[in-house]
């Protein structure tokens, strides 16, 4: 503990003192200087009239008797005064006697002696004229007095007054020296020396009542700051993150020994080094020391940090709160963190989200199956229809239009197929192009079906007047995801209305357009412009600004998760488009979706041609029989050699006694007993060169056995056109042409 030393403040003391004696002494000789004339002034007035008063007593009696010689010596006597210039007898007629002392005044005869008297008293700053009525006589008295000797009295008693002030000024010093270290500075060590030493108790006798006390106070304090202190200390130790501080915001003062197992850091030298000098990326430490600044800068008091870090050669998630404090002049005082290691919560939030992804996948497949339910029984009756006309008429002239009329219902089914597929199994498609009316016209009639009676689902597409269908480049699952997700809110947010009315609008726009402007990366460019709106609840501003973060949800526990909008919202953000929402509180909600417009391929053909082969053998091997026997026909048809095989077990038999003529192996991937690929294990074994063709039509291991995808093998989903297989063969029979 540092205190003030006793000579110091005895320094400190006697200045203080000799300033105030010094700034006294100037004040007064100030005053004094500015007064002195009139205390001068004053002072030989009030002797010039003592001293008419005797001459008038004295002349008066001589004037009556006439005794001018008598007159004339008592003058000159009182003109022997060194205070007294002149003295004079003004008559009637002018001066009648006059003496003058020569040493202080010169009067020349004449008559005109009265002015110059005058003259000499205005001119003279020492010279006073005085006059007095003589009583009993008609004259007066005029005396011309010098003020110079009073003057010179006044000064030399000034003088020594303040000599004796000065010397008694000097006297107070020192009994204030004696009487300071008595009373105060000797105890003041004495107290100094009790706070320094372990046993205080033993001063608090010999001390002044003041200073034991103060003594009494200091050691309850030093108590209660050792106990502060360790629970401090042990509150830092029960954290479960590291604590650390720091007085100038750039570097650490000090921090919890939980450094050690947290950071991998020793914290002596923590204590020493730059915040965040433990993270080994420089520039994470860059970014967190530029947010911390900014922070400095807009005086905020608390931050929250979220970053990686890398220890023991793993990526490690950290979480940190800062708080800082200020002085009243706004400068950084001291600045407070406390870090923690939050892998484990980010991993289990990851999990939480996955589950909640999978969760809405589920709810979305079941109102997805109830529409494509319907479209299958819709495709089913067709084809029917058209069978049976052909079965009837086989040779009708609108025969070959219905039996396009059933590959177009085949071809329509075959793509609801794999879209179930990928949606079921969250395998990722490639983006592609998709032709958006046609897409949402299809998600329509899917969904349609599965909503209440009491909900009216209305679509609204603009026409369009001749030009090509615009196209979006997008993954048609996630998209239909997206679509799901908005039309369940919009459902929810009708829940409580009593005709409850959803509206999906697609149509063209440009990036120009005012509504898009806050979009600059979409200005110039083709749109198309997607609205769901409803006509439910709607939402306040206060609401509305926070859809779109993660885990924010306004629905009950249970029943909302707050990552359906976030969900769609990057999915969005990742085809390059994006989505705003309009709403207000009874005024239902509208979804605003902004896509960027692909631009449509140039000559693609619609018609695909069929190869015809020249007697190549092939192994089939499927456990269908109807498939399989349909298939040799269709090969027979194109021009090739079939063999067939119920099982794999059989297929390697023909293949072993035909190895040299079987030109290409087509087999079902999914078969009872040995598999499509242990069969093609086998048969490669055999044939190491041989091609594969493997064909399925629900295959859980497609596409991540990378068997599959090895020299001279290929795989195509069930149901495909003829002229589909046609190419895949003539691909694996002559893999060194380049098709088209």
């Amino acid at each position: 503990m540092k205190l003030t030393s006793s000579s110091s403040l005895k320094q400190q003391l006697t200045e203080t003192v000799a300033l105030w004696g010094v700034s006294f002494f100037v004040l007064l000789g100030l005053c004094f200087y500015a007064f002195f004339q009139d205390i001068e002034i004053f002072l030989t007035d009030k002797e010039a009239e003592q001293q008419l008063d005797m001459q008038m007593l004295e002349l008066t009696p001589l004037l009556v008797s006439g005794k001018q010689q008598a007159i004339t010596a008592e003058l000159q006597a009182y003109a022997h005064d060194p205070s007294i210039a002149a003295l004079a007898v003004l008559g009637a007629v002018g001066i009648e006697q006059v003496a003058t002392n020569a040493s202080l005044i010169q009067l020349p005869a004449g008559l005109n002696q009265l002015e110059r008297l005058n003259q000499i008293a205005a001119t003279t700053p020492d010279l006073h004229l005085y006059t007095r009525k003589l009583y009993g006589y008609p004259a007066s008295l005029i005396m011309v007095k010098s003020s110079e000797r009073i003057g010179q009295s006044l000064s030399t008693a000034t003088k020594l007054t303040l000599a004796l002030m000065m010397v008694l000024l000097l006297i107070s010093i020192k009994a204030l020296h004696f009487v300071l270290n008595r009373r105060l500075l000797s105890p003041v060590k004495q107290l100094h020396s009790a706070m320094e030493s372990s046993h205080p108790a033993e001063f608090v006798a010999r001390l002044p009542d003041e200073f034991a006390q103060a003594l009494v106070m200091y050691d309850r304090l030093q108590q209660q700051h050792n106990v502060m202190k360790t629970q401090f200390l042990n509150m830092m130790d029960a954290l479960p993150g590291c604590f650390w501080w720091s007085d100038n915001g750039s570097g650490y003062s000090g921090i919890s020994d939980k450094a050690d197992a947290l950071l991998h850091s020793d914290a002596t030298t923590l204590a020493k080094s730059r915040l965040w000098s433990w993270i080994h990326s420089p520039a994470q430490q860059r970014i967190n020391l530029q947010r911390l600044q900014l922070a400095i800068e807009k005086r905020e008091v608390t931050i929250d940090f979220a970053y990686q870090a890398r220890l023991d050669n793993t990526m490690q998630w950290f979480g940190e709160t800062v708080i800082i404090c200020y002085s009243s002049e706004g400068l950084v005082e001291s600045v407070y963190g406390i870090i923690n290691n939050i892998s484990g919560r980010k991993q289990r939030q990851k999990e939480q989200s996955e589950k909640i992804e999978l969760d809405l996948r589920m709810k979305a497949t079941a109102t997805l199956v109830g529409g494509i339910a319907h479209e299958f029984n819709n495709i089913l009756a067709g084809m029917t229809g058209n069978l049976f006309l052909i079965r009837q008429k086989p040779q009708h002239e609108m025969t070959p239009q219905r039996i396009k009329r059933i590959e177009q219902l085949i071809d329509h089914a075959a793509s609801m197929i794999e879209q179930m597929l990928a949606f079921a199994l969250q395998s990722n498609l490639a983006p592609g192009p998709i032709e958006m009316h046609e897409f949402i016209r299809q998600f329509y009639a899917r969904v349609l079906p599965t909503l209440d009676e009491q909900i009216t689902l209305d679509l609204k597409l603009d026409s369009a007047d001749g030009n090509p269908a615009p196209l979006v480049h997008a993954d048609a699952i996630k998209m239909q995801e997206a679509l799901m997700q908005l039309l369940h809110n919009a459902i929810d947010a009708t829940s409580q209305t009593t005709r409850p009315h959803i509206t999906i609008r697609l149509s063209r726009m440009e990036g120009n357009d005012a509504s898009v402007s806050r979009f600059r990366d979409l200005a110039d460019r083709p749109l198309l412009h997607m609205c769901i709106s409803d006509n439910g609840c709607g939402m306040p501003e206060d609401v509305r600004e926070r859809v779109f973060e993660p885990f924010f949800t306004t629905k009950e526990n249970g029943k909302g998760t707050g990552l359906g909008l976030p969900m769609v919202y990057g999915q969005i953000r990742q085809l390059g488009g994006r989505i705003d929402v309009e709403s207000s509180p009874g005024n239902g909600t509208t979804v605003h979706i902004y896509l960027p417009v692909q631009q449509p391929e140039i000559n693609r053909s619609s018609i695909e041609a069929i190869t015809h082969g020249h007697r190549e053998t092939i192994l089939i091997i499927d456990d269908e029989e109807i498939y399989r026997e349909s298939s040799c026909e269709v090969l027979s048809e194109l021009g090739y050699l079939p063999l067939a095989a119920a099982s794999g077990e059989e297929g390697i038999s023909i293949f072993a006694q035909h190895r040299e003529t079987i030109s290409l192996v087509i087999s079902d991937i999914i078969m009872p007993g040995m598999s499509g690929l242990q069969t093609f294990r086998r048969i490669r074994k055999i044939r190491h060169d041989v091609p594969f063709l493997f064909i399925t039509a629900y295959d859980q291991t497609h596409p991540n056995s990378p068997e599959l995808y090895e020299s001279g093998c290929e795989v195509l989903d069930k149901p495909f056109r003829i002229a589909t297989l046609s190419l895949a063969i003539e691909r694996a029979l002559h893999p060194n042409i380049q098709h088209s």
